[in-house]
């Protein structure tokens, strides 16, 4: 049984190594990046008993995933996702927007449903900023007016594939298509960028993005 315990700055470059090239590594790339100096609220290392590091946890704040090896510490309530993969070399145009800046703000009202951001709201924000300013991470959207109805984000990028995160449409310009646009417009520019594009999610949801390209890769 492996020891478990928070990452440290040290660790940094350990930890980019091991992740910077799996399709697991992908989800927790560019937080070890954009998250400044402390990356202990994020990365949990699991040691043998001559401490190499044999498994990493990443704790996006909501949900645990295991990015690294295979020991998962009993402590966390592991989250069980499903992985797909893009099966094509190329993406359809998307034609959505890529938001920049205090734009970005604009995602997390979308995704929260709310005008008034909260905490975590902020931090999440804050993070995905950076990460777009190092160029790990884009924001596309569809406006209906001056509001932001539709969104779809490359939220991590290794050197080898993106991952496609917050697939989203207010419920009330749904069955538009306005999904499919963005998430396409992810897929391309995660393809122009040399990467393969990725995404997590419910099973009950494969269905709708085999329709677009995707294949199933399996659990994480």
């Amino acid at each position: 049984m492996l020891k478990f315990r928070k990452a440290v700055k040290e660790d940094k470059n350990k930890i980019s190594s091991l992740i910077s090239a799996t399709v697991e590594g992908a989800v927790a790339f560019s937080v070890l990046y954009t998250s400044a100096e402390d990356i202990s609220d994020f990365f949990f290392l699991g040691e043998d008993e001559n401490a190499h590091i044999k498994s990493i946890v990443f704790d996006t704040g909501d949900e645990y995933f295991l990015v690294y090896g295979e020991e998962f510490p009993t402590l966390f309530t592991r989250c069980r996702k499903t992985v797909m993969i893009y099966g094509k070399s190329t993406a359809e145009h998307g034609s959505a927007e890529m938001l920049q800046g205090r734009n970005i703000l604009e995602l997390y009202r979308l995704l929260s449903g709310k005008n008034t951001l909260s905490f975590d709201d902020e931090r999440r924000y804050v993070l995905r900023l950076r990460a777009v300013n190092s160029g790990l991470s884009a924001v596309f959207g569809i406006r209906e007016g001056e509001r932001l109805v539709s969104s779809a984000s490359i939220s991590s990028m290794n050197e080898k594939y993106a991952v496609i995160s917050d697939v989203f449409t207010d419920e009330n310009y749904r069955s538009r298509g306005l999904a499919r646009r963005c998430l396409m417009s992810a897929a391309e520019y995660s393809l122009k960028k040399g990467r393969i594009p990725i995404l997590l999610c419910d099973e009950k949801m494969c269905p709708y993005y085999e329709k677009a390209g995707f294949v199933i890769y399996g659990k994480m």
